[in-house]
């Protein structure tokens, strides 16, 4: 079926993959009792950025996952773990 997504296609991969990553930033700012508005003042954004990341509406350069993994103190495999 055209068009139809799959398990295995692109787009549902990386579409599942980011709202993963953005749930992990999420879990991992709330568990440093950080405000979206407290991590867009630390980087200079705004804090509808901040909420794109953790929708998982928004792409992230490794560059701005490992800042954020350093705000947060979380070592880097946090974001990529596994959830099952």
């Amino acid at each position: 079926m055209p068009g139809k997504k799959t398990l295995t296609s692109p787009h549902f991969c990386k579409q599942s993959y980011k709202k993963q990553l953005g749930q992990r930033l999420r879990d991992a700012r709330e568990s440093t009792n950080l405000t979206q508005e407290d991590v867009a003042a630390e980087f200079e954004i705004s804090q509808g950025s901040v909420s794109r990341y953790e929708l998982g509406k928004a792409d992230l350069t490794s560059h701005q996952l490992l800042l954020f993994s350093k705000l947060y103190r979380k070592p880097i495999t946090f974001f990529y773990m596994d959830t099952v």
